[in-house]
């Protein structure tokens, strides 16, 4: 049977995926950029852990405790949509919590809120889905386990992924803001 919570992520991502190609306005070009560039990002370890996962390895790197609602392959893109989704999250994050301009030169309050919300958003979906029964990761040697929770592992590479994932997209993201903002001038 088909848990709530990969019913309500497929949901999400489908909403998330339809929203980002519909917004409009003088910042849409801006955030829908910004989501396809974290949903790229995200592409790239989703995809690698779907290969490393059990339909194509015999020391896969995780275990789906629960039925998945659509074709598996379909996994790492609507997860992708969920790291696109958390790291402009992370972007607006910055916006409420450091002070103004935003993404307009290198700022470490700005840097250290997006890692931050990387982490801290990470590690609580990894309890969440460890804890409903939906999947764990399986430790291996480049995968450490950190810490046992619900009698399944809390592993080492997806933190790592969102410590790093945050710094690359802030920099793509501060690129990105400073073009946007010079043709709002120069229009």
């Amino acid at each position: 049977m088909v848990s709530t919570f990969f019913l309500a992520d497929v949901t999400v991502a489908m909403i998330t995926l339809v929203y980002m190609s519909a917004l409009q306005g003088q910042n849409a070009r801006l955030m829908q950029l910004l989501f396809w560039v974290g949903y790229g990002f995200g592409l790239t370890w989703e995809v690698a852990f779907y290969l490393n996962g059990p339909l194509f390895s015999s020391k896969p790197a995780y275990r789906l405790l629960d039925d998945f609602p659509l074709p598996l392959w379909s996994l790492p893109f609507l997860h992708a949509a969920w790291d696109g989704l958390l790291l402009v999250t992370g972007r607006r994050l910055v916006q409420l919590l450091c002070p103004k301009p935003h993404f307009a030169k290198f700022n470490y309050f700005e840097l250290a809120v997006l890692v931050l919300w990387g982490n801290l958003q990470e590690i609580t979906v990894e309890l969440l889905a460890t804890s409903l029964g939906v999947w764990t990761f399986v430790p291996q040697a480049w995968n450490p386990q950190l810490f046992g929770f619900c009698g399944s592992a809390i592993t080492l590479m997806p933190q790592l992924i969102w410590t790093i994932a945050p710094v690359l997209f802030y920099f793509i993201a501060l690129r990105l803001t400073v073009h946007h903002n010079r043709q709002l001038w120069q229009s």
